[in-house]
């Protein structure tokens, strides 16, 4: 497997949630992020109240997406201080 930088990896989890980890060879864990993402930004949708902004009907969605950024590129970063 070719080498992949950090930076292309974060710009990957940015722009397709779970891209980040696909491209680290850690499919599964993208995927369940991905999931996750769908699953509690529905939560959040249907339990905020409707006066709610757009970020805030759908916090839980966005909290998970970020945190998928943030532990793609920490993948990122670890696999290549490894080497």
């Amino acid at each position: 497997m070719a080498e992949v930088s950090s930076r292309k990896v974060l710009l990957a989890a940015l722009l397709v949630p779970g891209s980040g980890h696909v491209w680290l060879g850690k499919a599964s864990r993208g995927f369940m992020f991905l999931f996750f993402i769908v699953v509690f930004g529905w939560l959040s949708h249907k339990l905020m109240p409707a006066t709610a902004s757009i970020v805030g009907r759908n916090i839980g969605g966005i909290f998970v997406y970020g945190m998928s950024v943030i532990d793609a590129y920490r993948t990122a970063k670890l696999k290549e201080l490894k080497k």
